[in-house]
């Protein structure tokens, strides 16, 4: 029933958005996707900034506002004089058109069973990665328990991340009362991404089969696959500033108010969306040089709206990020940063090198890039003898990334152990280059050649072939390694942060369609990775159909066993509305303990006075224990217990 109701309000969401988004007068099928898309996002977020001072983020609640918000759009919709939406038929006939190209077809097939799995993945498979598990559900659940959004005491991980893309969880688990579908945010987030760098490919004067090939090739990349079908934000805040791209490079009034919104809702989903405002500023530059003051006006507008959570964390804590980053490197989850020039470099050098990579290529797997190899040339002799070689020689190319990682990485070790840091030539040595996981990941073999196309772009400027803003897509994921160098210290976890960079990229790169050749073999790489990527996906591999929710969710999760146990001791034992206290560090998972339908109440607790109400407790190894009114239910040899009060 719940599901059921989540599925009504979610049609209510889209149709009113889609109402206003006909009313506000927006043309052309990709605008319009993508402002109803950023509209019936913000919708969710005011309904439920709107219901958490009276504390009524309530399933009533939630319903009765997406029934007024409709209500309110059609009243709008009939003021302006029922507008029709864009017309699809002539969308639709483009995309017919394009299929037919053999290039095309392909990858569209690649890409539609690659989604039809994930969105099996997102549905009929528990969330579980860490993150989710750590910040964003647990805290969405806390929320849900209270009944508002706002702080959960004093756990700084819970507190310090602006809420935007956690509202979107929010309203799935209150409206349906469990966790089933909370992973729609990323799937959906999955779609509109690509939609966006179609439309970023078409303004910037591209085809539409060059366009389409450009989006593609970015939804087969590994980390946006392993994300999709999972709870982690790091998609949801790609496609806003996708989304705000798209609505700069427009030239209506209306775009410009449409690019705000969405740049509001990417800062207010997370604070790294502050990294892409140089790479905004540069577009802005030379895409709407005459606007740039009107431009950067609605940014900071914008921005200043999506930064309230952050002037939250200002009153409450004295810090923006809401002494986020302090905590974290005090508890030495990220180093401080050294920010001499060496350092930088360092970092710059050690990122650049993480784009080498071969996600589920390890052992035999590498041959697939072989056979691929032959499948192409055999695609592509059909249209031109002399393209064969080519196409296999480009779909082989990632067999040599192995070799290259390599080699780069015993050559940044030499340098920096010659100029006497060998602190900065061990950064993550052990880093694996062909594993999958939805945090670890970065782009793959297309994702190196996206980022190395900004060598082309001399080229294409001196032949006067790639429009100025197209400049900017290019050397976009250049400029935000340099960015990310300068400001944080290094992690194996930082590929997630170009999402966005390299979504411009993609935009770009149905240029490699005026190479047959070359496109061929850029196909057989991207289907080939899109294969090996799901397959070794390490959080939800093949094996994960069939597992009870605990087994899925400690695969990447517990520091111990102990812990796991926990998990798997609270899902078949700890009843239903049960008040569950918690004694554990920062670093534990607290959302398992909702359970999936969580109507269990949890609250932390401290051992020596745990409150009245509660009649679990789960204690964590660096916790004491509780006296003689608790009775052990669960002991673990590393030091998890699980008591129930006596009596």
């Amino acid at each position: 029933m719940g599901t059921l109701l989540l599925l009504v309000t979610a049609a209510l969401l889209i149709a009113s958005a889609g109402l206003v988004a006909a009313g506000l007068g927006v043309e052309g099928a990709v605008a319009f996707v993508l402002a109803a898309y950023s509209i019936a996002f913000a919708e969710v977020v005011v309904s439920i900034a709107a219901l958490s001072p009276f504390e009524l983020v309530t399933r009533a609640g939630l319903v009765a506002t997406t029934t007024a918000t409709f209500a309110a759009s059609v009243v709008f919709w009939t003021a302006r004089g029922r507008p029709q939406p864009p017309s699809w038929r002539a969308a639709l006939s483009s995309g017919r058109d394009a299929v037919r190209d053999p290039l095309i077809a392909v990858l569209t097939a690649a890409v539609a069973l690659g989604f039809a799995y994930l969105a099996a993945l997102a549905v009929f498979t528990p969330p579980n990665s860490w993150d989710a598990m750590w910040v964003w559900l647990a805290r969405a659940a806390f929320w849900k328990q209270a009944h508002a959004v706002g702080y959960v005491d004093d756990i700084v991980v819970l507190n310090g991340y602006p809420p935007v893309a956690s509202m979107g969880h929010l309203y799935s688990m209150v409206v349906a009362s469990n966790d089933r579908l909370v992973t729609l945010v990323a799937l959906v987030a999955y779609v509109v991404t690509p939609v966006a760098v179609f439309g970023i490919a078409r303004r910037i004067g591209l085809e539409v089969r060059a366009a389409l090939f450009g989006a593609l090739i970015f939804a087969t990349l590994p980390v946006i696959l392993l994300q999709a079908s999972g709870a982690l934000i790091d998609l949801p805040v790609a496609s806003f500033l996708a989304t705000c791209v798209y609505f700069l490079l427009g030239r209506r009034p209306l775009d410009i108010g449409l690019a705000g919104l969405a740049f509001s809702l990417a800062l207010g989903a997370k604070l790294t969306g502050l990294l892409a405002a140089p790479v905004l500023l540069l577009l802005v530059v030379l895409a709407r040089p005459r606007r740039v003051w009107t431009l950067i006006g609605t940014g900071i507008a914008a921005g200043a709206i999506g930064c309230a959570w952050y002037f939250l964390n200002l009153a409450r804590t004295g810090s923006l990020s809401g002494d986020l980053s302090g905590h974290l490197q005090q508890r030495g989850y990220l180093p401080p940063t050294d920010h001499g020039v060496t350092a930088t470099v360092a970092r710059t050098l050690r990122i650049a090198i993480d784009f080498l990579e071969l996600p589920g290529a390890g052992g035999w797997w590498l041959a697939a890039y072989a056979l691929a190899a032959a499948v192409v040339a055999g695609l592509a002799l059909r249209e031109r003898r002399g393209a064969a070689a080519v196409a296999a020689l480009v779909a082989l190319s990632p067999i040599g990334v192995l070799a290259a990682e390599r080699l780069s990485r015993r050559t940044y070790e030499w340098l920096f152990f010659h100029l006497g840091r060998p602190d900065l030539g061990t950064i993550d040595q052990e880093r694996g280059v062909t594993g999958a996981t939805a945090l670890g990941s970065f782009y793959g073999p297309l994702g190196l050649f996206l980022v190395l196309s900004v060598v082309a772009l001399v080229a294409l400027v001196a032949r006067r072939r790639l429009p100025r803003p197209g400049w900017g897509l290019l050397v976009a994921p250049l400029l935000f390694v340099a960015i990310v160098a300068v400001l944080f210290s290094y992690s194996s976890f930082w590929g997630r942060l170009f999402i966005f960079p390299v979504a411009l990229a993609a935009a770009c790169a149905g240029l490699a369609m005026r190479s047959r050749p070359l496109a061929w073999g850029v196909v057989a790489v991207a289907a080939t990775t899109l294969v090996l990527t799901l397959r070794a996906n390490d959080e939800k591999p093949p094996s994960v159909w069939g597992k009870p929710r605990w087994w899925v969710q400690i695969r990447v999760g517990p520091r111990d066993d102990g812990e796991g146990e926990a998990f798997r001791f609270a899902e078949r034992s700890i009843p239903r509305n049960a008040h569950v206290g918690l004694a554990i560090d920062d670093r534990d998972w607290s959302y398992p303990f909702f359970g999936s339908s969580l109507d269990r109440t949890v609250r932390f607790a401290q051992v020596a006075a745990p409150q009245a109400d509660l009649g679990w407790l789960v204690v964590g190894p660096a916790h004491a224990r509780p006296g003689a009114a608790w009775r052990a239910a669960l002991r673990t040899p590393d030091g998890w217990f699980v008591f129930r009060r006596a009596g």
